[in-house]
């Protein structure tokens, strides 16, 4: 009998050996499977940002590309009060206040025309005080000097949205885009 318990006392090691190191290969392999599925969604994390990067880009200029298509006669209109102009240009807005009605209607048609939709909303905001400065100075309510600036700012803000800022800060694309690109580094 001795023969048969330690041939019975083998096989048990061996079962329980056997056991043990199944278990160890389950577990390395759940631990192999867990580091692999965390690859794979990190992989999946950088490629869905690096698509909607992507997506924000093409979207930011297919806006740039209507900007463009669609300022000018804005700005057209904006110069009809302009900054750099001699004082006969003064004196005729002042003589004349009323030529500033054609500019209002214009500029209350641009807000509602294909460049106002894709305007930035202070750039939307600045032509709606440019309109309103024209119904204060042809009611002589404002200084002419004071209806010069509104349209001035209203031309920077113009440019601001299509990336020409006269200011010193960055333009609002590297604004943007900079978060974005950090997020792909991570």
């Amino acid at each position: 009998m001795d023969g048969t318990k330690i041939a019975a006392f083998a096989a048990l090691l061996t079962a329980l050996s056997g056991i043990i190191f199944t278990s160890l290969s389950v577990q390395r392999e759940q631990i192999s499977r867990v580091e692999q599925q965390k690859q794979w969604d990190d992989e999946l994390r950088k490629w869905v940002t690096e698509r909607e990067i992507d997506i924000l880009h093409e979207r930011l200029k297919v806006l740039h590309q209507q900007r463009f298509a669609t300022y000018p006669p804005v700005m057209k209109t904006l110069g009809a009060v302009r900054d750099v102009a001699g004082p006969q240009h003064y004196a005729a807005l002042e003589s004349d206040p009323n030529i500033l009605l054609t500019v209002s209607d214009e500029l209350i048609a641009h807000l509602y025309s294909p460049a106002g939709f894709v305007m930035s909303m202070e750039t939307r905001n600045q032509l709606l005080r440019a309109w309103y400065a024209c119904q204060l100075f042809r009611r002589k309510s404002l200084p002419v000097e004071a209806l010069v600036n509104v349209f001035y700012q209203a031309r920077r803000n113009l440019r601001a949205d299509i990336e020409i800022n006269d200011a010193e800060e960055p333009p609002a694309y590297k604004q943007i885009i900079k978060p974005l690109e950090d997020l792909t580094k991570k």
